[in-house]
C-alpha cells in the first residue's frame, strides 16, 4: 500500500451520512497534515511495547516476591532440620522428616524461581500479542482507507467519462460502491479504537493515547530457531517439564528413604514405586505434549508464510487487473459493472492479506 502524504480522520458528522449522496460522504471526514498526525500519535515498536507492559504488569513482581518468600522459608526450614543429627536418624519416619521435608522446600524454592522466570517470557509473549493486535486493526483500517479513496476515484472516472458503453447510472453506481466502502471504513475504526482501549490497558498508558506504526508489515522470513534447539530447549526449560521432573526427584526420594530405613515390599513400599511411576508417566504425558504443542507451531508458521506469500500475489495481481480494467473504462472500452467487479475482487484479497499477515505474526510471537 503506497505512502499517502494526508491522513483521513472521522468526525462526528460522520455517522449520519453513511447513506448520502457522495458529495455528503465527502464532508463526513476532516484531513489533518502527516505533520500533525506524527505529532500526536507515538510511534509503536514491538521493543516498546514489551517496555510498556514489563513496566505496567505487577504479575512478574509479585512472583518474584513469592520466590523470595520461598527462599525465607526453606532457609528456615533447613534451620529447624539442623536440629535432626544425620547420626540421630534410626527411623523412616526421621529420615523422611528431615530429608523429604528438605527436599521438598528445595523444590518450592526452585519452582517459584523457576516459575518467576517462566512468567516473565509469557508477559513478554502476551506484550507481542498485543503489540500485533494494535498493528492488525491499525492496518486494516488503512487498508480501507486506501479502499475508500480508491472508490472516489472511481467516481471521479464516471463523471468524466463519455465513451460509448457509460450509462447514465454509472455515477450513481460508483457512488454506492463509496458509500460501501466508507461503511467498511467506519466499522475499521469503530474496531480500531476498541482494540486500541483493550490494548492501552494492557500496556499500561492512557485510554485515548494515540499511536502509529512503520509502513513495514512487521513479517519476518525466518525463524529465530532451529527446530531441533528448540525441542531441547522444550525438553529442559519448559516449566511445566521442570516442575514434573522435580515432582520425580521428590517420589524417587521416598522410595529410597524406605528402600534405606525399611523395605520396599511393606505397604509403604509398594505405594512408594506406585508414586515414582505415577511421576514418570507425568513427565513422559507433558514432555510428549509439549512437543507436540511445539511441532504443530512450526507446522502453522510454515503454512501461514506460504499464506502470506500466496495472498500477497493474489492482491498484487487483482491491483493489476484492477488498473487495467479503470484504464479500460475510461477509454470507453468496457462497462462501468466490469470495473466494479474488479474493484470488489481487489478488496476482498486486501482482506485476505491483512488476514494472513495477522495470523502469521501471532503464529510467529511464539517464537519470539
Amino acid at each position: 500500500m503506497k505512502k499517502k502524504k494526508k491522513q483521513l480522520v472521522f468526525s462526528l458528522a460522520f455517522f449520519p451520512l453513511l447513506f448520502a449522496g457522495i458529495s455528503a460522504v465527502s464532508t463526513g471526514y476532516a484531513y489533518a497534515t502527516e505533520e500533525q498526525a506524527v505529532a500526536e500519535a507515538e510511534l509503536l515498536t514491538m521493543e516498546k511495547a514489551i517496555m510498556y507492559v514489563q513496566h505496567a504488569n505487577q504479575e512478574v513482581a509479585t512472583a518474584k516476591l513469592d520466590a523470595e518468600n520461598a527462599g525465607i522459608n526453606g532457609r528456615l526450614t533447613l534451620g529447624q532440620l539442623r536440629g535432626i543429627p544425620a547420626e540421630e536418624i534410626d527411623s523412616l519416619q526421621l529420615a523422611q522428616q528431615k530429608y523429604v521435608t528438605k527436599a521438598q522446600s528445595e523444590m518450592n524454592t526452585r519452582i517459584t524461581s523457576i516459575y518467576a522466570q517462566a512468567l516473565d517470557a509469557d508477559v513478554r509473549y502476551r506484550a507481542i500479542l498485543s503489540y500485533y493486535d494494535l498493528l492488525n486493526a491499525y492496518k486494516a483500517r488503512e487498508w480501507k482507507k486506501h479502499r475508500f479513496q480508491r472508490t472516489l476515484e472511481l467516481v471521479q472516472s464516471a463523471s468524466a467519462s463519455t465513451g460509448p458503453k457509460r450509462l447514465a447510472s454509472d455515477r450513481l453506481q460508483a457512488e454506492v460502491r463509496a458509500n460501501g466502502a466508507q461503511a467498511e471504513l467506519a466499522f475499521a475504526q469503530l474496531n480500531w479504537e476498541a482494540e486500541k482501549i483493550k490494548q492501552n490497558e494492557f500496556l499500561g498508558v492512557a485510554a485515548d493515547k494515540e499511536w502509529r506504526f512503520s509502513e513495514e508489515e512487521g513479517v519476518a522470513p525466518e525463524l529465530p530457531v532451529k527446530i531441533e534447539d528448540a525441542i531441547e530447549s522444550t525438553k529442559i526449560h519448559k516449566f511445566a517439564v521442570q516442575q514434573r521432573k522435580e515432582e520425580m526427584q521428590i517420589a524417587q526420594l521416598g522410595v529410597s528413604m524406605i528402600s534405606q530405613y525399611s523395605a520396599l515390599s511393606t505397604f509403604p513400599g509398594k505405594m512408594a514405586r506406585n508414586n515414582l511411576e505415577k511421576a514418570e508417566i507425568a513427565l513422559e504425558t507433558t514432555v510428549r505434549s509439549a512437543l507436540f504443542e511445539l511441532y504443530a507451531a512450526f507446522q502453522r508458521y510454515e503454512d501461514g508464510k506460504q499464506l502470506v506469500q500466496v495472498s500477497r500475489k493474489g492482491m498484487d495481481l487483482a491491483t493489476n487487473y484492477y488498473e487495467e480494467k479503470v484504464k479500460q473504462y475510461r477509454q470507453g472500452g468496457i462497462s462501468l459493472n466490469e470495473a466494479l467487479q474488479a474493484e470488489q475482487d481487489l478488496a476482498d484479497q486486501e482482506t485476505l492479506y491483512v488476514a494472513a499477515i495477522h495470523d502469521f505474526n501471532k503464529n510467529y510471537a511464539k517464537f519470539q
